[in-house]
C-alpha cells in the first residue's frame, strides 16, 4: 500500500510539473502571438492551479509547525483568490459573454478576500492547534467559492446550447474535468470545516484532472487557430497577389495617357516617313528591306502601346449588352483564324448563352487565347484547341478553351496573368495579352483561371483556361446568400484558398464546416447533397457521411487538386470549375443537348 501511495505521488508531481510548464508556455504564447486574451488568463489559471497542488504536494505534508502551516494556509488561499479571477476571466472569454459588470464584482470580492487573509479574521489557529475557518470565511469567502465554480458551470453549460458541435464536444470533456474539480474542493472546505474527516486531498487529484481536460482542450484549440490561421495566411497572399497587379495597372493609369499619346505621335511619324521612302522609290535593294522593317517595327510598337493603354483602363463596365457568347466564339475564328479553323473543335457550341457586356472586348479576350494556342502548338502533335460552352447552372455561364499546345511549368503558370510577363521575347511577345484579357474579363464581373496539363500527370500537356461569367439567362446576378446543396468540410483538405478560389470563381456558395459533427446540424436534404472532404475525414467518419447522397474526396497532387468520387469506380478527376457546375451543382438536363464532359485523370 505505501508503495502504491509514493507511485501516485510521484506521477502527481509529474503531472503538476507538466501543467506548471504548459502554463508558462501558454502565457508567452499570449504575449509574443497577440491571438486573444484566453491564452493568457488561460496560462495564468494553469499557473496558479500547479502552485496550488504544489502546496499541497511539496509544501504541506513537510509542515510539522501549526504556526507556519496557518501561514501556508493563508498564503494558499490568496492564491486561490487570484485564481478564480483569472479562471473567470478565462470562462468568459472561451464563451464570449459580454458581463463585464459581474466579472468586475466577482474580481473585486476575490481581490478583498486575499487582503483579509492577510489577518485573522478568516483563519486562525484553533485551540486543537490546527488552521481553522472563521465565521467571517463561512459566511463570505465560501459563498464566493461557490458563486465562482457555479458561475463557470453556467457559462459553459449557456455555451453549451447554442455552440457549434466542437464547441460543444469541448465544454462537455472541460465540464467533465471541472465537475472532479468542483467536487475535490466542495470535500476539502467540509474537512476545513469540521463537517467532513480528513482523508485525503480531494482537491489535489480533481485539480490534476481538470488541469489535464483544459490543456488538452486548450491545446485543440491552440492547434485549430494555427490550421486557421494558415489558411488565412494563403488567402492573404494569394489576395496580395491580386493587389500587386493593380498596384502596376493604377501605375500605368495615372502616367500611361500621356506616354501613349506621345509614343503613337513618334511612331506615325516614323513609318509615314519610311512609307514615304518607299513611295517615291528613294530607296532600293537590301535598304528597301530595312525600311519595311522599321515600317513593321513602328506599327508593333504603336500596337504595343495601344495595348498598355486598354489594360490600364479596363475598368467595371455599367453599360453592359447582352449577346451569345458561343457565336461571339465562332465569329472570332471565322474572322481571324479561318486559315487555322481545322485547328479549333467547337462542335459543342450547339445552343445559346446570354451574357452581358462588350462584344469588342470579349472579341479581343478570345483572339489572344486563339492566338497564344496557335503560338504554343507541341513540335509532334497536331495543334487541337478545343471550346466548350456551360450554363446549366444557376449561378454561373463557363467557358471553356483547352489546347494540346507545349503547356507550361508552374513557376510559368503562378506568373501567367502578371503584366509585362512572356515566353515569347524573341517573337514580338509584350506579356500583356492575358493581362489584358484577365482585367477585361473582371470588367464583367467574371474571372479566368488557367491550368497547366503539364502538372495534372497522365502524360498530357497543354493548357485549359476557365472562364466565368454571370448568368444573365435570368435577368439577375445570383443572390450571394443562395446557397448551393454542397458541405465542404474543411478539416484536413488540401489548399483550402485554391478551393474557396474555384467555388467564387463559378458564382457558388457551398455550406463550409470545420468537422463532420457540425456537418449534422446543417439543415438541407442530406440524399441530394454532396460532400467534399479529405480521405482521412472520410475514414474517421464514414458513418455519419454514407447518409449524404454524394461524397467526393479531395487530394493534392503536385500542386493540382484532384476529386475523387466515392462509389463510382472512376478514376480520380481534376478539380476545377468545370467539374462543379458540370458535377457537383443540380441542374435541369435539357433535351439533345450532351452533358458537359470532365475528362478523368489516370
Amino acid at each position: 500500500m505505501a508503495g502504491f501511495s509514493e507511485i501516485l505521488l510521484f506521477v502527481m508531481q509529474v503531472v503538476v510539473c507538466f501543467l506548471l510548464a504548459a502554463g508558462i508556455l501558454f502565457v508567452i504564447i499570449g504575449f509574443r502571438t497577440k491571438f486573444d486574451d484566453s491564452f493568457q488568463y488561460f496560462g495564468y489559471s494553469l499557473i496558479l492551479l500547479s502552485v496550488l497542488t504544489s502546496i499541497d504536494l511539496w509544501i504541506t505534508p513537510r509542515i510539522t509547525d501549526a504556526r507556519t502551516m496557518l501561514y501556508v494556509q493563508r498564503i494558499f488561499h490568496i492564491l486561490a483568490c487570484g485564481y478564480m479571477v483569472m479562471t473567470s476571466h478565462y470562462f468568459v472569454a472561451l464563451t464570449r459573454v459580454n458581463h463585464v459588470r459581474l466579472l468586475r464584482v466577482s474580481s473585486f470580492a476575490a481581490m478583498v478576500c486575499s487582503v483579509l487573509f492577510l489577518t485573522d479574521l478568516f483563519l486562525v489557529l484553533g485551540t486543537t492547534q490546527k488552521s481553522t475557518p472563521t465565521v467571517l470565511y463561512n459566511i463570505f469567502f465560501f459563498p464566493l467559492v461557490l458563486f465562482n465554480m457555479s458561475y463557470w458551470v453556467y457559462l459553459m453549460v449557456s455555451r453549451l446550447k447554442r455552440g457549434s458541435t466542437t464547441e460543444k464536444k469541448i465544454l462537455i470533456f472541460l465540464l467533465f474535468g471541472f465537475g472532479l474539480f468542483f467536487l475535490g474542493g466542495i470535500l476539502d472546505m467540509l474537512v476545513m470545516m469540521g463537517i467532513l474527516p480528513f482523508f485525503i486531498s480531494f482537491s489535489l487529484f480533481g485539480a490534476a484532472a481538470f488541469g489535464l481536460s483544459s490543456l488538452m482542450v486548450f491545446t485543440e484549440r491552440f492547434l485549430q487557430l494555427l490550421r486557421d490561421r494558415d489558411q488565412t495566411h494563403e488567402k492573404l497572399q494569394t489576395a496580395y497577389a491580386d493587389l500587386q497587379q493593380s498596384s502596376t495597372l493604377k501605375q500605368l493609369g495615372e502616367s500611361q495617357t500621356i506616354i501613349s499619346h506621345e509614343i503613337r505621335n513618334y511612331m506615325f511619324a516614323i513609318a509615314g516617313n519610311a512609307q514615304l521612302m518607299l513611295e517615291k522609290n528613294l530607296v532600293e535593294g537590301p535598304a528597301k528591306e530595312k525600311v519595311d522593317q522599321i515600317i513593321s517595327t513602328a506599327i508593333q510598337c504603336q500596337k504595343f502601346s495601344q495595348e498598355i493603354l486598354q489594360l490600364s483602363r479596363t475598368h467595371i463596365l455599367e453599360d453592359k449588352k447582352k449577346f451569345d457568347i458561343c457565336t461571339l466564339i465562332q465569329e472570332v475564328v471565322k474572322k481571324n483564324f479561318s486559315a487555322q479553323a481545322g485547328h479549333f473543335d467547337l462542335k459543342e457550341l450547339q445552343r445559346a448563352y446570354p451574357v452581358a457586356g462588350d462584344w469588342d472586348k470579349l472579341n479581343q479576350v478570345f483572339i489572344n487565347l486563339f492566338g497564344n494556342a496557335l503560338d504554343a502548338a507541341h513540335p509532334e502533335e497536331p495543334l487541337q484547341v478545343r471550346v466548350r460552352v456551360s450554363g446549366r447552372s444557376r449561378s454561373a455561364v463557363l467557358v471553356t478553351v483547352e489546347d494540346n499546345g507545349v503547356g507550361c511549368n508552374q513557376e510559368q503558370l503562378n506568373q501567367m496573368f502578371t503584366a509585362f510577363y512572356t515566353t515569347k521575347k524573341n517573337r514580338a511577345g509584350t506579356g500583356l495579352g492575358l493581362s489584358i484579357s484577365r482585367t477585361i474579363v473582371e470588367s464583367h464581373g467574371g474571372h479566368i483561371r488557367a491550368d497547366s496539363k503539364n502538372l495534372l500527370g497522365g502524360n498530357s500537356h497543354g493548357l485549359k483556361f476557365h472562364i466565368a461569367f454571370p448568368n444573365f439567362a435570368a435577368d439577375q446576378i445570383p443572390d450571394p446568400d443562395d446557397k448551393s446543396p454542397i458541405l465542404v468540410i474543411k478539416g484536413d483538405l488540401p489548399n483550402i484558398a485554391g478551393i474557396i478560389r474555384i467555388f467564387q470563381n463559378v458564382y457558388t456558395n457551398p455550406y463550409f464546416v470545420q468537422d463532420a459533427d457540425d456537418l449534422m446540424e446543417q439543415k438541407f436534404k442530406r440524399k441530394i447533397a454532396t460532400v467534399l472532404c479529405s480521405q482521412e475525414t472520410a475514414k474517421a467518419n464514414f458513418g455519419k457521411l454514407k447518409e449524404f447522397g454524394k461524397l467526393r474526396l479531395l487530394s493534392q497532387h503536385q500542386g493540382s487538386l484532384f476529386v475523387y468520387e466515392f462509389g463510382t469506380g472512376e478514376a480520380p478527376i481534376h478539380f476545377s470549375e468545370e467539374y462543379v457546375l458540370s458535377r457537383m451543382l443540380m441542374r435541369v438536363p435539357e433535351p439533345g443537348i450532351p452533358e458537359p464532359v470532365v475528362e478523368a485523370v489516370a
